[in-house]
């Protein structure tokens, strides 16, 4: 293969690279957006009674995050990562915000013995204790592993973001009487294009996406036992 074969290739490759993500932004974003813009308009029409403050903190943090991942994916898509670097420096006050609303929100639930169940508890624990670690590791990774930040990332939101697939009701359960181990394993559907991607690139999976896809089959495989 000539030289020019080989720079129009890597080319190609590096903008399927940076595209992939932008598509897992939108597509995180339309989740979230089928999700709760229901439930939205039933409390802006008045037909659903409106939830605690801190409910609306926790929404505008989620939202924020949503669109903090979705520019930053666009920014990468467009080359512009000198912005991407400094806007990202937004998460770092964002990501405790989040970990803390959620805190804040679930602590009092579980002292009500109505809701708190084991496998509510876990789940729990999933959500706030990866997002929690996959934001760290992307932190830490973000100048020496690029592909392992990239990764990481989705995964700290994709392990919040099954909240919205709570409100999908219309989603089919085929038969199986354990809702939440379904709706927990949609949303690992949400990470396969870049899993597919990983094959088609490298042919095999990236190791974060693997540890990432481990740990959240293993939290549900837990909290759909108990």
């Amino acid at each position: 293969m000539e030289s020019s074969e080989i720079a129009t290739t890597d080319s190609i490759d590096s903008r399927v690279d940076r595209n992939i993500y932008a598509f897992m932004a939108v597509l995180f974003a339309a989740t979230a957006i089928a999700g709760f813009t229901p439930n939205s308009i039933a409390i802006l029409s008045g037909t659903k009674a409106s939830p605690p403050l801190i409910i609306h903190f926790h929404a505008a943090a989620m939202s924020s995050w949503l669109l903090l991942l979705a520019v930053q994916a666009s920014l990468v898509a467009s080359n512009k990562t000198h912005i991407h670097k400094r806007l990202g420096m937004v998460s770092v006050v964002l990501a405790p915000i989040i970990v803390f609303l959620m805190l804040a929100i679930k602590i009092p639930l579980f002292l009500d013995s109505d809701f708190a169940t084991p496998a509510r508890g876990v789940v729990q624990i999933k959500r706030i204790g990866l997002f929690s670690i996959f934001y760290v590791w992307a932190f830490l990774s973000r100048r020496t592993d690029s592909a392992a930040h990239k990764r990481l990332m989705f995964l700290a939101t994709l392990v919040i973001i099954d909240a919205a697939f709570n409100r999908l009701s219309w989603l089919p359960m085929f038969g199986f009487e354990n809702v939440l181990a379904v709706r927990q394993l949609y949303v690992l559907i949400l990470l396969v294009p870049l899993l597919v991607y990983d094959v088609l690139k490298s042919g095999r999976i990236h190791r974060v996406n693997i540890i990432g896809s481990c740990l959240v089959v293993a939290f549900t495989i837990v909290a759909s036992s108990l």
